[in-house]
């Protein structure tokens, strides 16, 4: 690359400062107390990494530029002294959720453990923990010494750090569809590589990801806490390529590891007519001409593409893009441009897998959750939450979240209600499942998969298929306490009219024994301003059809201002 003189000038210049500050930082920090002793207990911060002392009991930075992390280390010379654990509290005196764990548990080869739910295991012997600060506020750490008064540090809110690093494209392999091979080297819809052959990130030129279960991963620099002090609990943004009556919608998983994955339930997540779990295999029609092509580019003949598994069928195609569909080895299953491994991932995804003969695919097997009820794009006020590409874009890679739970009549009414926000598709970790359906509770994730949720045909413009262009962390604090369940009064009420109230002291999942499950079941919530039972919005309750089970597994979502929402889950089983 080459660099005029007075870029030259301008950077050695910029070194010069650098050293200097550098040297102010080093010399200032000599000068201050990095630990606090009561008795025998020694409690000292991760100065080396983030730049933090003490000066008295307060935790202050050694940067110059008022730089405050949102998260940091807490170091104890002797654990066994800490009697519980260390607890985080805002300006108000209020517990922040999550505020304290001790250092995730690792294997002699520097991963981390897991539990049969694949969350980070704590090491019971560490002697140093995460403590996590509430965004736009003051905050105290509070650590119980055995030997007597508890130690306070005092901090500043935070001003940046590591939950609010960016993410860059981690893994990408769209399934068979119009846009798969297509602009490569061009940067176009069919090639996670922009024009400069750098990785897309929040590109207006995304990437389409064909058919169902096409998907890019992204990566996080640092973790993304669930963080309910967000405006409406939302805790990154996900960007499309969505028009108003012109959505494809994308599913998503969010995972810590990379290796575990677990689903976002979003609004469609239980409706009847959608497949968990479901499963597709592509048969490549091509796979005696491909093994010609060894150069990555706009290549191929174009031939239909037949699948099986959850859904049988053809992904016709059309002249618009006369080139091959089935995702080509030399455009996606190859390094490109420094990038090695492959960028599809699929010897390690456990989403998606393949057959070869001679090193060419012969079947692609991608899986995820299925969207029943999507057969054209005409579905922006009737997707909701929790997907991408459903949601016009209004600052592609902006940080400011609008409420995801509101409904919206029209394009104008969109354009409304969400002025002065980033607009795509608000996301909160909390809406995370299992593969059963069951809640995670995941403090954080660094990992985030968009997939094509649908597998159907739009006529003569071709697949739908889910469009991404970026992902960003959210910003933008709360006025509001959570939701409380406190506020609520949920009842179900079996077939004979018996009503039964539920629980409401956390947002777990709730035993709700009936008398009759043989018939629907009616479950009303009030209390709250948007209410979400199963996905469905609703003005205080929804009928739950019976489905000929003797258990059946109900969402509830209740959310109010701009306050993160209580969820919770109902277990409805039948005493007979």
């Amino acid at each position: 690359m080459k660099m005029n003189n007075t870029k030259k000038v301008v950077s050695i210049f910029a070194i010069i400062l650098m050293l200097i500050s550098m040297m102010y930082v080093a010399s200032f920090a000599e000068n201050v107390n990095t630990t606090i002793t009561q008795g025998s207990l020694t409690v000292s911060v991760d100065n080396a990494v983030e730049g933090l002392y003490f000066e008295g009991h307060n935790v202050k930075s050694n940067a110059t530029n008022g730089y405050y992390p949102f998260n940091f280390s807490v170091i104890f010379n002797d654990r066994s002294k800490v009697t519980g654990r260390p607890v985080v509290k805002d300006a108000n005196g209020k517990v922040v959720q999550n505020g304290f764990h001790w250092a995730y548990k690792q294997n002699a080869d520097g991963t981390f453990v897991t539990d049969e739910d694949g969350n980070y295991v704590e090491d019971p012997n560490t002697g140093y923990g995460l403590a996590t600060l509430p965004v736009g506020s003051a905050s105290t750490i509070t650590i119980e010494n055995s030997e007597g008064e508890d130690i306070v540090l005092h901090c500043q809110a935070p001003s940046g750090g590591t939950t609010n690093s960016g993410a860059s494209l981690f893994a990408c392999l769209p399934a068979p569809g119009q846009f798969t091979n297509e602009g490569i080297g061009a940067g176009g819809w069919g090639d996670p590589f922009d024009s400069n052959g750098a990785l897309k990130a929040n590109s207006q030129t995304g990437i389409s990801l064909g058919f169902f279960g096409g998907y890019a991963v992204y990566k996080f620099d640092n973790p993304i806490a669930d963080n309910p002090a967000n405006k409406y609990g939302a805790d990154f943004i996900v960007y499309g390529n969505a028009f108003w009556n012109n959505s494809e919608p994308g599913c998503i998983q969010v995972s810590q590891d990379g290796v575990k994955w677990y689903d976002i339930a979003g609004s469609k997540h239980f409706d009847p007519d959608t497949e968990r779990n479901a499963s597709i295999t592509y048969t490549n029609p091509n796979p005696a001409e491909e093994s010609s092509i060894t150069s990555p580019g706009t290549a191929g003949s174009l031939a239909p593409v037949n699948y099986t598994g959850s859904r049988s069928g053809t992904i016709t195609t059309n002249t618009f893009h006369n080139h091959s569909w089935f995702p080509l080895n030399a455009n996606y299953f190859v390094g490109r441009n420094d990038n090695t491994p492959a960028l599809d991932k699929v010897d390690s995804l456990s989403f998606a897998s393949r057959t070869l003969t001679n090193g060419v695919t012969d079947t692609l097997t991608l899986k995820g959750t299925m969207l029943g009820g999507v057969s054209s794009t005409n579905i922006t006020d009737k997707i909701g939450f929790g997907y991408c590409d459903v949601h016009p874009n209004k600052e592609l890679g902006g940080t400011i979240a609008y409420n995801p739970y509101q409904q919206f009549a029209n394009q104008s009414d969109y354009n409304t209600k969400t002025a002065g926000t980033s607009g795509g598709d608000p996301i909160d970790i909390s809406w995370a499942v299992d593969s059963n359906g069951q809640p995670v509770n995941l403090s954080s994730i660094r990992y985030v998969r968009v997939y094509t949720g649908a597998a159907a045909m739009n006529g003569i413009f071709g697949e739908i298929s889910t469009e991404v262009c970026g992902i960003a962390p959210c910003t933008g604090t709360t006025t509001q306490a959570p939701t409380s369940g406190d506020e609520l009064t949920i009842t179900v009420v079996d077939s004979n009219g018996r009503d039964y109230p539920v629980p409401t002291t956390n947002g777990g999942i709730s035993l709700v024994p009936v008398d009759n499950l043989e018939n629907n079941i009616v479950v009303s919530v009030s209390g709250a301003e948007n209410v979400y039972i199963n996905g469905k919005h609703v003005s205080s309750e929804a009928t739950i059809e019976y489905r000929g089970e003797n258990e059946q597994f109900i969402q509830i979502i209740a959310q109010s201002g701009d306050s993160s929402p209580y969820i919770t889950y109902l277990r409805v089983q039948s005493n007979s």
